[in-house]
């Protein structure tokens, strides 16, 4: 029972994950493919450290946890396709 709460808890990040993956579609499109790694891992970073500010409010905050799951899945990608 307990792994079903899990897989649906998983479902709902996913879905928040392609939400903004589709709201910053037009914007950056595939950028991800081509950019460096590194540019890849300094924006992950950022994203991590902008977290770490004890200011943050909690929706924000859940934001920023979608957009370093965006960054990890860009980075698996990648280092997986190369």
């Amino acid at each position: 029972m307990k792994f079903m709460i899990q897989n649906k808890e998983l479902g709902k990040f996913a879905k928040a994950m392609e939400k903004i993956l589709n709201e910053k579609e037009e914007k950056y499109n595939d950028m991800w493919t081509i950019c460096e790694l590194k540019e890849l891992m300094e924006k992950l970073q950022d994203q991590v450290d902008s977290i770490v500010k004890l200011d943050i409010n909690e929706h924000l905050a859940m934001r920023r946890l979608i957009h370093i799951a965006n960054y990890c899945y860009f980075l698996y990608n990648r280092l997986n396709n190369s």
